[in-house]
């Protein structure tokens, strides 16, 4: 056992600190130590993007045409380029949901979010009549507007 002169605390030798080394494990170009599981490729993300610049009226058809497709801009644009050049390009064709609130939405939503910051005095008060009936009427907007975002088109 080694001491440190100015703590006068015993410490093992330094070798005896040390892990033995691990066969190829830490050496330039050798593989990783431990289990290593290759990540699923991620098709959300591809490989390169284009830039393509519009006139407002091309750009308009485009997006009634790609929400009559049910997909979104870019899905679309790629689905027409694959079909040109006769690819199959499955993993370009694909298209994320296009969930828009409209604005008339966005104002009830907001509009509730403020009832339910005013129910917070009514329940640290304990009355819990007055909550349970903000809590209805705020039920009472949400379902059907969340019921028609799986209805609307894309």
């Amino acid at each position: 056992m080694e001491f440190k002169p100015a703590m006068a605390v015993g410490h093992a030798p330094r070798a005896a600190l040390q892990s033995p080394p691990v066969p190829g494990g830490s050496l330039p170009g050798a593989p990783p130590r431990g289990p290593h599981t290759p990540a699923a490729p991620n098709f959300r993300k591809l490989a390169s993007k284009v830039d393509v610049r519009l006139t407002g009226p091309l750009r308009g058809a485009l997006t009634e045409a790609a929400k009559a497709a049910g997909v979104t801009d870019g899905a679309y644009v790629r689905r027409l380029v694959a079909d040109a050049l006769g690819l199959d390009a499955e993993a370009d064709r694909g298209s994320g949901p296009r969930q828009r609130i409209p604005d008339a939405d966005l104002i009830i939503l907001a509009g509730l979010i403020r009832e339910v910051g005013g129910l917070y005095p009514a329940a640290r008060s304990g009355k819990a009549d007055e909550v349970i009936a903000g809590l209805d009427r705020v039920r009472a907007a949400l379902v059907p507007m969340v019921v028609g975002l799986n209805a609307r088109p894309s």
